[in-house]
């Protein structure tokens, strides 16, 4: 495992998430990344490769996924990463980084006690992330298209106790916006 411990790669992961939170927190302007040098790294640099070596770490480990569904930011990161944040390259690196994720993660062999992650997400997003979604109705666009990329991968589980909770949490996603208010731009 390139010579590192369990706990090495514990670290890298929370530095890795730590790392994605601060961007998304005060992704680059406009501005700042068309004057930045050729040699600078920039928002869309530490998105993308932030995604790349986790995908690599869980590749290499993938019961780490557990890290990243216990990161004590992981709501902050998903609302600020797909709804709030005002930089729509940022919004799209990370979307694609997410998706990525989750699609590499979905092939991993994990243990029993490992829930899929396309499940795991789908309840965070709908169950903590989706009130964030209505103070930035007019900018979740990439929100939106997460839980459908994630509700088709879904939508074939044979498992049917696994398909009557998706089923249930997508009448919960169906029900709050039902009783949204009518919303203009």
């Amino acid at each position: 495992m390139l010579g590192l411990t369990e706990k090495q790669l514990e670290d890298i992961i929370e530095k890795l998430l730590q790392g994605l939170v601060l961007v998304s927190k005060s992704p680059l302007t406009e501005s700042q990344i068309n004057n930045s040098k050729d040699d600078e790294i920039t928002t869309h640099d530490l998105t993308f490769y932030s995604f790349q070596l986790l995908q690599t770490l869980l590749k290499l480990e993938p019961k780490l996924i557990k890290l990243v569904y216990s990161h004590s930011d992981l709501e902050l990161l998903l609302k600020n990463g797909l709804i709030e944040s005002q930089d729509e390259k940022f919004k799209g690196d990370f979307f694609n980084g997410f998706i990525s994720l989750l699609e590499l993660a979905a092939q991993l062999p994990f243990p029993e006690d490992i829930e899929n992650p396309f499940k795991f997400f789908l309840k965070v997003m709908l169950r903590k992330t989706l009130p964030g979604v209505f103070e930035h109705r007019n900018q979740c666009k990439e929100f939106f298209k997460a839980i459908f990329i994630i509700y088709s991968k879904l939508i074939t589980v044979e498992n049917e106790e696994d398909a009557k909770e998706i089923d249930h949490t997508v009448d919960y996603l169906a029900d709050t916006i039902i009783k949204l208010e009518p919303y203009e731009r």
